[in-house]
């Protein structure tokens, strides 16, 4: 019985130490290669924005980018340019609410996936309304009935960082 015990624990050090070292060096390279490949990614549109500055799509792809490195301030500027080029560009208005909700501003995550329901609604998508109608239950939940009815005081103006 004594040999089996040893065998155990053995396979069980052995196990632990073959999958956690190479398993976390290559969580953390894999990573660092992610952002490094965003931020390239982040470059090169910059670089396609400043010959087509009116390019909504592209200043909402970019959005997407800086969301995706957890460059949230820079993420909001980028889908306010985007609705700024077309007022009813309905997945910035999504994704500015769920950007808000990040930044935990109740009243203007409400107020854009209000305006993305709106959106949804006239254009007869109903998968749009129903994951829209779900956010704002939870933002509802998360900060109170007051973010419906506009009384919750947003932390930060609806503007570009660049205006603050």
């Amino acid at each position: 019985m004594k040999g089996w015990r040893q065998i155990l624990w053995l396979s069980l050090c052995l196990t632990g130490v073959l999958v956690f070292v190479p398993g976390a060096s290559g969580e953390e390279s894999g990573f660092k290669q992610y952002r490094e490949n965003v931020i390239k990614q982040i470059e090169e549109m910059r670089a396609a924005l400043a010959k087509d500055p009116a390019n909504a799509k592209a200043h909402f792809q970019l959005g997407l980018s800086y969301m995706a490195i957890g460059r949230h301030r820079e993420e909001i500027a980028e889908y306010l340019e985007a609705i700024r080029l077309k007022p009813d560009f309905v997945d910035a208005h999504f994704n500015l609410g769920l950007a808000y909700d990040l930044l935990e501003d109740g009243a203007l995550a409400t107020q854009h996936m209000l305006r993305a329901k709106q959106i949804y609604s006239a254009q007869r998508n109903h998968r749009g309304i129903r994951t829209a109608q779900r956010y704002l239950r939870t933002f509802e939940s998360k900060y109170g009935s007051q973010s419906k009815g506009g009384k919750l005081k947003s932390k930060s103006p609806d503007r570009r960082p660049e205006d603050r």
